[in-house]
């Protein structure tokens, strides 16, 4: 509890200073390096490329259908990148720079921004702060972005992969079976592949302290590539591919299915073991009918038609947005932020702090406040964010889950 509440007036006296500024700035002594970043409705990804006396940023920032960033994803658009580099938030700027973006460097989705762009090469093992503004000349609209990069082997990567449709890296970390594959590299060694099939490996809840039980549950095989090979995966699985000696691993998961969404009852029913019982999972899959077996479970757990379609509606759209932004080393749904994501929602603030990522959340009526840490780890199929498990997390779990059970989560 002691560490409960020192965190607690922690990220109080952060948040105030937070509202106060215009954006990153703090001059708190002992936080500088505590960095809160957007929600996660404005999520970024970056990844870093070592060229020979720079460094080549790519960003994807997602973003949820309707929001102020949704306005840069229209074609023909007159935009500028502005971007500039400190050590801490409140320090002078180290570099700043920009660009006019056009099609070589600049692509939009329905919901996602991609830009590319060149900066020095930064200090060894220093986290900076990098602001990104986009600005839209004939409206005179802007955007703004915050995110942090780090130049150490957990963020730089001597090589990466895109699709051949594309000119972006595979951010997603997600790709479908026949699609291909291309790698783009400064280094001609051939690449090392580990093929994991497929596992029914999920996240376990944040309570829970015992072993894992789907470990070490799947099949391993390994080959190589040519880095000039233009890669086309046949069967579904993790694939993790790396350069001999080197600690940098990039990851992919190869689906069959429409992933990210779900088109499959069955896909449906197996995400949904996060607020269903053991029991009710064996009776669903065992169904016949296995979409009369999902409505009558819903409806019978509500006993509202209206609100057994609240618990479709809402929890399959967390589904499908935690696959969009934690597809790592596993489906996006499985990972310990897809877990976290689905149940407790978008958190109400982010930071960064010593390899840790921490979620606050802040306005729910079940708590006063919440907080999640999840570590940056390597792993043996690559990096991953895991979840800090407490026993202090059973009560709250048993009640959010419980009003996902009733449909009462919006």
């Amino acid at each position: 509890m002691v560490k409960y509440l020192l965190q607690f007036v922690k990220n109080l006296l952060i948040t105030i200073l937070f509202l106060i500024s215009t954006g990153l700035s703090t001059n708190a002594q002992g936080i500088k390096n505590r960095y809160i970043r957007l929600p996660l409705s404005e999520h970024c990804k970056t990844l870093m490329i070592p060229q020979k006396n720079k460094q080549e940023v790519f960003i994807k920032i997602s973003f949820e259908k309707g929001g102020k960033a949704q306005y840069f994803t229209k074609k023909n658009l007159s935009l500028t990148l502005t971007w500039n580099i400190k050590n801490n938030p409140d320090d002078p700027t180290t570099f700043e720079d920009s660009i006019v973006l056009n099609k070589s460097n600049f692509n939009t989705g329905e919901d996602f921004i991609e830009c590319r762009f060149e900066t020095p090469i930064l200090p060894a093992n220093i986290t900076q702060f990098l602001t990104l503004k986009f600005h839209e000349t004939t409206s005179n609209q802007t955007f703004v972005m915050f995110d942090r990069i780090t130049n150490t082997n957990d963020y730089t990567f001597p090589f990466y992969a895109q699709k051949s449709s594309s000119n972006f890296p595979l951010f997603d970390q997600y790709c479908q079976t026949n699609d291909t594959i291309v790698f783009k590299s400064l280094v001609l060694d051939s690449i090392s592949v580990k093929h994991i099939t497929p596992t029914d490996s999920l996240a376990l809840p944040p309570m829970y302290l015992g072993l894992n039980p789907y470990l070490n549950s799947n099949t391993v095989t390994y080959f190589k590539i040519s880095p000039t090979t233009k890669w086309v995966p046949t069967s579904p699985g993790l694939y993790v591919f790396s350069y001999p000696n080197q600690s940098s691993k990039i990851s992919i998961v190869v689906l069959q299915h429409k992933f990210p969404t779900f088109t499959k009852v069955k896909q449906l029913i197996n995400s949904l073991q996060y607020i269903t019982t053991n029991d009710e999972q064996t009776t669903l899959l065992g169904a016949t009918n296995q979409k009369e077996a999902l409505d009558e479970l819903l409806i019978n757990l509500t006993g509202d038609q209206n609100l057994a379609k609240n618990i479709v509606k809402n929890y399959f759209k967390r589904v499908t947005e935690a696959n969009k932004l934690f597809t790592t080393t596993k489906e996006g749904w499985k990972t310990d932020k897809g877990m976290i994501y689905i149940i407790f929602g978008t958190p109400d603030k982010v930071y960064f702090e010593n390899g840790h990522e921490d979620w606050s959340y802040e306005k729910n009526p079940l708590y006063n406040e919440l907080n999640f840490y999840f570590k940056h780890k390597l792993t043996s199929e690559g990096y991953i964010f895991e979840l800090e498990r407490l026993k202090d997390y059973q009560e709250i779990w048993i009640a959010i889950i419980e009003k996902w059970r009733k449909g009462l989560i919006k």
